[in-house]
């Protein structure tokens, strides 16, 4: 189930990468998205790397959540709520980069706590 969610996570922090770089060009966020992206991916078939890759993942999903609520926020200059379609897609895509990133983070933990409990 991790392998799986991780490279769901991978995917997802592509697309956001992709649209990301289709409205503001390829920035230093551009590259950090999908390094983090594959090093999630990567660290899920290596048990030694699990923790990195989830630490990452939780961090990429807390600065996804401060993106969305931002975006929200800009939406809202000018008096009325104002969002075209590529931002609304850049804002649902950090929201599912939020949600699989907490849950990747939320299995290593409970992974870690089953092997205390075990030993």
């Amino acid at each position: 189930m991790n392998k799986f969610i991780g490279i769901l996570f991978a995917i997802a922090c592509i697309a956001t990468a992709a649209v990301s770089n289709s409205m503001m060009g390829a920035g230093l966020w551009f590259w950090i998205i999908i390094a983090t992206g594959f090093i999630v991916a990567i660290s899920q078939f290596f048990p030694l790397l699990r923790g990195i890759g989830s630490g990452l993942a939780f961090i990429l999903s807390v600065f996804s959540l401060i993106a969305i609520l931002l975006g929200l926020l800009a939406a809202t200059i000018g008096g009325s709520f104002n969002m075209d379609s590529s931002t609304a897609l850049l804002l649902f895509l950090f929201l599912v980069i939020a949600v699989l990133g907490f849950i990747v983070s939320s299995l290593y933990t409970r992974s870690m706590r089953a092997n205390e409990s075990y030993q």
